[in-house]
């Protein structure tokens, strides 16, 4: 189970970091200057976070792998819940 959560949080990361890169260099485009160590900078942090998050919270992908897709709640299932529709 850790070794999954592990691979698919840095798959995450990685998605993070190019999202983050893409969007950072297509907002510097537009002022025709982009500044690299920035850009790059920016992504790191972000797929650190990403990465960090991921292990500390779980991945729903990863939950229905070990559990099941029975066991594991996704959030339409739990938005449905009559329960939380008289609380909120």
């Amino acid at each position: 189970m850790v070794t999954k959560l592990i691979k698919a949080s840095f798959i995450r990361a990685i998605w993070t970091f190019l999202e983050v890169l893409v969007t950072y260099l297509g907002g510097a485009s537009i002022f025709y200057e982009v500044n690299w160590k920035f850009a790059f900078g920016a992504s790191a942090f972000a797929a650190l976070l990403a990465f960090l998050k991921c292990l500390i919270t779980g991945l729903p992908e990863v939950e229905k792998e070990i559990l099941g897709d029975d066991l594991a709640l996704d959030d339409e299932e739990f938005m449905e819940d009559e329960d939380y529709d008289d609380e909120h």
